[in-house]
């Protein structure tokens, strides 16, 4: 890798492909959930990723911390190569990238006390003695807002907000420095929901944390994020700086995104079939587009980058 081109994370043609079986007669397929995508996040910044459910977004954030193994592709934390790495070299990078989940209230063991689940981690990659991690559990506690008091209660005994405020001190334990967020505000009230992106935005300016913030939520990632990554059918169909895609959207599916979350309605334009192999002739989009032309019918767009920057993968630019 050309490490002038080089950022904190970088990944290039990233592919994760899923052989499946469909319908009665059991055709196989092949369901491409992350398609050839190539981006890199800055030592401190913000990566908003978004695209509705099926896009391939939660895929994708799996596919950087290694939890899964991709079909294809490279991807690179501060330089080092994480496709092609020892699992032992992978376990000790592990505390330096972490995920915080969507759902506050399955991504905590109910059967473990708050003090248990904040110090497990401690415990998996061997950080202090038992006196050091009880030190720190209370003042991971006190970062995020909760009551060290409290630590001796069980998951049940906290609101949606107070468990992830736990499930992010969980994912602060072992200091990383790359979190994917997973949307991590998706199941929780407006209120709560700024809340919790206002302690996210403190950590980050407090401890220099680089973030891929995950959601079908363009308002939301608008608050958070330095670029965003409008993500449909397993690719990248815009990507630029956040305030040139929220207030001048490209791409048709950008577009349509955006009136979605102003109107505060959710509606879905993936179609299983669309992410299929037979679904490779033209623009993913074709069925669903508003602009279509004739062309698009029989071309299929590739990711190209426009004078100010931004890239997008549309026959009309």
């Amino acid at each position: 890798m050309d490490k002038k081109n080089q950022g904190f994370i970088t990944v290039e043609n990233l592919k994760k492909y899923f052989y499946l079986k469909t319908g009665l007669i059991l055709q196989k397929g092949v369901l491409k959930a992350v398609n050839g995508v190539d981006f890199k996040i800055e030592k401190g910044k913000t990566l908003g990723l978004v695209g509705e459910s099926g896009s391939g977004k939660t895929t994708l954030g799996r596919l950087i911390l290694r939890l899964i193994k991709p079909t294809e592709g490279k991807i690179y934390f501060e330089g080092e190569d994480l496709v092609n790495i020892s699992s032992t070299r992978l376990r000790n990078l592990r505390k330096k990238m972490q995920i915080i989940f969507q759902d506050p209230y399955s991504s905590l063991n109910p059967r473990f006390k708050i003090e248990e689940i904040v110090e497990e981690p401690l415990k998996i990659h061997r950080m202090g003695n038992k006196k050091k991690r009880k030190e720190s559990v209370d003042e991971l506690l006190n970062l995020v807002g909760i009551d060290p008091s409290l630590k001796r209660k069980y998951p049940h005994e906290f609101s949606g907000g107070q468990r992830q405020r736990i499930a992010i001190c969980r994912a602060l334990a072992t200091s990383p420095e790359f979190i994917v967020a997973d949307e991590p505000v998706s199941s929780l009230d407006v209120s709560i929901q700024a809340q919790i992106l206002n302690l996210l935005l403190e950590l980050q300016q407090k401890f220099n944390l680089t973030y891929l913030f995950i959601s079908h939520d363009l308002a939301v990632v608008k608050h958070l994020s330095d670029e965003v990554a409008v993500m449909y059918a397993g690719q990248f169909v815009e990507y630029g700086k956040t305030e040139e895609i929220y207030n001048s959207p490209l791409h048709p599916y950008t577009i349509l995104l955006i009136e979605s979350s102003r109107m505060k309605k959710t509606k879905s334009f993936i179609e299983t079939l669309d992410n299929l192999e037979n679904g490779e002739k033209c623009c993913s989009f074709y069925s669903k587009c508003p602009k279509r032309k004739k062309d698009c019918k029989f071309n299929k767009p590739e990711l190209v980058e426009l004078p100010d920057k931004r890239k997008i993968r549309c026959l009309l630019y």
